[in-house]
């Protein structure tokens, strides 16, 4: 049976996954709803119009401190962070409400303002007036016969145009305020980096139990917080993935904010020869279904051989 040795350096510690599995397997669906309705707290409060980087900081040392060293994160404390969650929404809430009706009144108040001046201008030809109050020191050729046509600006299709206009830029304007901060093609970024952070240096080339060390890169535009699980597995030619049916060696959860990102370093040594593909995952907690979902995947070739 092939052994893998696995690291998680982001807390200076090994990383027993059978360990990890068999405390999971024990709670199950309680403790995954537990953490999920934690996540979906803060998803709330981040919709409402609150700042939640605080909470995902919270949730993320939860998390760290004990889901990603094999341990149940503690009931009471994940309470606290969804009460908290609770809390800003309600302030977020309360605060949009106002603002919302502000700008309506603004708003209304602009449209009421245009209309008068159109009206006014326009349709009644104030604007005439002004215009010969203006030039009134000016000489005026009065003309012998009547004109065929009225003026421009007072023809009916001339003000249709200019009425059309008004109404186009208003709806631009509540179209832009209301769809701003909105993604238009929201997604979640996966990627293998090597030792120095970059797309470059991996270990493709390794010895039978030498340590090889490479980092997981995950990037959040879904426009709201994401919880997400990834999986380390380590296969071989034959191996299918997208997503591989293997058991991970290694799992890590983390939460991120919208537009933001982590890199996760990963440890792993392989103790046969042969050529093998690590395989990483990435899962997203979906709240329809209670669980995570499959997302994205890469992989690296290795080749392991005797020392």
């Amino acid at each position: 049976m092939l052994r893998v040795l696995n690291l998680n350096l982001a807390h200076r510690a090994p990383l027993v996954f059978a360990l990890t599995v068999t405390i999971i397997a024990l709670c199950a669906q309680p403790c995954l709803d537990d953490l999920g309705s934690t996540y979906l707290s803060i998803v709330k409060a981040n919709q409402a119009g609150a700042n939640t980087t605080s909470l995902t900081s919270q949730l993320n040392y939860v998390i760290n401190s004990t889901l990603n060293r094999g341990k149940w994160p503690s009931p009471e404390r994940l309470a606290e962070i969804r009460e908290e969650a609770a809390r800003l929404a309600s302030i977020a809430h309360r605060l949009a409400f106002w603002n919302n009706l502000i700008l309506a009144l603004a708003f209304g108040s602009i449209v009421l303002l245009l209309a008068l001046a159109y009206y006014s201008l326009i349709v009644k030809g104030a604007i005439w007036r002004i215009w010969l109050r203006m030039r009134e020191k000016h000489l005026l050729r009065v003309r012998k016969e009547r004109a065929h046509r009225s003026s421009m600006l007072l023809d009916d299709e001339v003000r249709a145009v200019l009425a059309a206009i008004l109404v186009i830029i208003l709806i631009f304007a509540a179209t832009q305020y209301f769809t701003a901060g909105r993604v238009a093609e929201p997604f979640s970024e996966l990627g293998l980096l090597g030792r120095n952070k970059k797309l470059a240096d991996y270990p493709s080339n390794l010895t039978v139990g030498e340590t090889a060390m490479v980092y997981i890169y995950v990037g959040n535009l879904m426009g709201r917080p994401m919880l997400y699980r990834i999986d380390a597995k380590l296969g071989n030619e034959s191996s299918p993935v997208n997503p591989s049916p293997l058991s991970p060696f290694w799992t890590y959860y983390l939460v991120l904010e919208h537009n933001s990102s982590s890199i996760i370093p990963l440890n792993f040594s392989v103790n046969r020869t042969g050529v093998y593909r690590l395989i990483v995952e990435l899962w997203a907690y979906n709240e329809t279904v209670g669980d995570f979902q499959y997302n994205n995947w890469v992989h690296l070739w290795v080749n392991v051989s005797s020392p």
